[in-house]
This record gives structure tokens, sequence and C-alpha cells, in this order.
């Protein structure tokens, strides 16, 4: 019998093959293994559906995500590496975790971040060089257009929990963050992948968290330990936006890389 981690990387291949097609059937939920502001290349794995997240020894609390085993949700982790057909922009506390991803990658290349509950994903490019910068902005405030276009960035789309736009109102998706989908720890995965030549188009996986309480006994005094568990809410699975990617301007590109940012 393939173990969890195998039958979950098997899930994320076949994104690459059949997205809407996998998406229908199951959520994918993504997570960066070890606490890290570098954006860039990643490797995908499978994850195991009961994944210690944290533990918290001050109030003597465990917690831990439940990924419901055999049902439509998919848990995957992500670490440094691989062979820059898939790339990571974290998520960063106070700020904006991100990726530079050049113009000539291959077709089904990927870009992934962590799950957004109110955070807003945010594109700029800078045509002279060949890069796509693909932003996780925590709770869409920390962007700024003019900075990024100081550095030769312009911004060309933005998807948001709520209406803090950037850039033209023509360049954004708003209220992604729906009322029937909110829930404790729940979130919506973005998965931006180019589909064509001067084009990516970003799908979005949603899955829905809960929470429960668990008392685990102890030789002096019991533990707590909270889990979320999460179940996958298919029918919100979708295509959110395509976006055409301006063209190329400069006389060469630039190789894409990560950028540094506040620790996680």
């Amino acid at each position: 019998m393939p173990s969890e981690e195998d039958l979950n990387s098997h899930h994320w291949l076949t994104f690459g093959a059949a997205p809407l097609s996998l998406l229908a059937q199951r959520s994918l939920i993504f997570r960066q293994l070890g606490a890290s502001n570098l954006g860039g290349p990643c490797i995908v794995a499978g994850g195991r559906h009961l994944d210690a997240v944290g533990t918290n020894g001050a109030t003597n609390l465990d917690v831990a995500l439940e990924y419901e085993s055999g049902t439509a949700v998919s848990a995957l982790t992500t670490t440094p590496g691989g062979d820059g057909t898939t790339y990571w922009y974290p998520y960063v506390e106070t700020g904006v975790g991100e990726c530079d991803v050049s113009y000539d990658v291959p077709l089904n290349t990927t870009a992934l971040t962590a799950g957004m509950n109110g955070c807003s994903l945010r594109i700029y490019v800078n045509p002279a060089r060949g890069l796509i910068k693909f932003c996780h902005d925590n709770n869409g405030l920390y962007a700024d257009d003019a900075a990024y276009a100081a550095k030769g960035f312009q911004h060309l789309q933005s998807i948001n929990a709520d209406a803090r736009m950037r850039g033209l109102p023509a360049q954004n998706v708003n209220d992604y963050w729906e009322a029937a989908i909110r829930g404790p720890a729940s979130g919506i995965y973005f998965i931006c992948m180019k589909t064509a030549a001067m084009q990516w188009t970003i799908y979005q996986s949603v899955a829905i968290g809960g929470r429960r309480e668990e008392r685990i006994p102890g030789v002096f005094r019991a533990s707590t330990r909270v889990v979320h568990p999460f179940t996958g809410r298919q029918s919100y699975n979708k295509v959110v936006v395509v976006v055409d990617i301006p063209p190329l301007t400069g006389a060469r590109r630039s190789s894409a890389a990560g950028t540094d940012d506040l620790p996680v």
C-alpha cells in the first residue's frame, strides 16, 4: 500500500497534468518546512495527514493540523531546492514574502505560497529584466507600488481578501474571503501556473478548518492539544484569473532570485 506521503505526492503530480480535474476532486494544502524568509525554487513532497506544527510551552498547549486521511484534502510540504520548475514565496509576519521568476521558465512552472485568509497575492513584473515577482502581502498592508517601481517592477495583478487594492482597479480581484468559507484556521491556497508563453493562470484551492481540544494525560498534570481539522471545499476550487505578461523590453533577461525578508 502506498504511504499517505506517496499518495499526496501523486495528487500533486496529477495537478500538474490536469489542474481543474484534480481540484474538482480534492483540495491541496501547502506548508513550508522550517522557518525561512527566503523565496525561490522549491521541492514539493507529500505530507502526513496529522502533522504537528508547533508547541507553546508557556501555555502547555500542543497545536496540530489534521488533514482527514482519505478525504478530499492532500497535505504537501515545500523545502528549498529543486530544478526551477516550482517556486515558493513565503508568508512574512509583518511584511511581504517574495520570489522572482524568470519570463522564460518552462510551461507548467508553478509558484506557491502558504494559505491566505486576509492577505493579498500580488504580482509585479519587470519587462526590462524579464522577471515576474510573486508576493504574499500580509493582510494586504505592506506592498508598496512606488518602492517596487523604483526597482523597475510594475504592478500587474492582485487578489485581495477585501479591497486593499494596488495598481489600477482592473488589475484587482477582490473579496476572495467569502463568508461561506470562513472558519478557524481556514485558508485559500493560490497556485500560480505558467499556462502559455506569456500567460499565468491562478487557481484557488480551498480548505475549511475547524477546531477541537484534546486532553492528554500526564504524570504530574494533563496537557491540552488543539487540533485544526481541515476538509476540502471542491465547489470553491476554481480558476481565479488568467494573467497576461507584458512583452520583454530589455536586451537580456536576468535569472530568478529569492528575496530576503523578515523572519517568519
